[in-house]
C-alpha cells in the first residue's frame, strides 16, 4: 500500500475471514520472518506477554454476512457486539510478535489461545504475562 491508499475496513476482514482464520499461507510467511529475526538475535524466550484485540464483525444480528461472529464484550458494562478475537504473543526484550492467532469470540478462548501459542512457541523456562 502507498501512504495515501485507503486502509481496509472491517467489511474486508469479514469477507476474508475464512482465509485469515485458516492461516496456512499467512502462518508460513510469519514463521519465515520470525526465523530471520531469531537468526539475527532479535528474539528471546525469557519474558513474553499475551494481549488480544476484538475485531468487530460486519454482520447484522441475523448473522447473514458473517455467520461465525459471536456477541462478545470484555468489560462488565460494555456493549456486546458481533466480534472475532485476535491474540498476540510478544517477546518483551525487543517487543517482537512471536505468535498470532485469530479465533471466534467465546468466554474461554483467550485462555485457550494463550495456552496454544505458549505451547508451540515458548520454552518452559519463559515467564508469561
Amino acid at each position: 500500500m502507498r501512504i495515501d491508499d485507503p486502509v481496509w475496513d472491517h467489511s474486508t476482514f469479514s469477507a476474508s475471514r475464512d482465509r485469515l482464520l485458516e492461516q496456512t499461507r499467512l502462518r508460513q510467511f510469519f514463521d519465515r520472518i520470525l526465523a530471520l529475526a531469531d537468526w539475527a538475535g532479535l528474539v528471546t524466550d525469557e519474558h513474553c506477554s499475551v494481549d488480544g484485540t476484538m475485531i468487530e464483525a460486519w454482520a447484522t444480528h441475523q448473522l447473514k454476512t458473517d455467520s461465525e461472529a459471536q456477541l462478545y464484550k470484555k468489560a462488565k458494562f460494555a456493549e456486546a457486539k458481533l466480534r472475532h478475537l485476535n491474540h498476540i504473543l510478544m517477546e518483551n526484550r525487543n517487543g517482537l510478535v512471536v505468535d498470532v492467532k485469530a479465533t471466534q469470540a467465546t468466554g474461554t478462548v483467550e485462555w485457550e489461545a494463550t495456552e496454544t501459542m505458549a505451547g508451540h512457541t515458548l520454552k518452559p523456562s519463559c515467564t508469561l504475562g
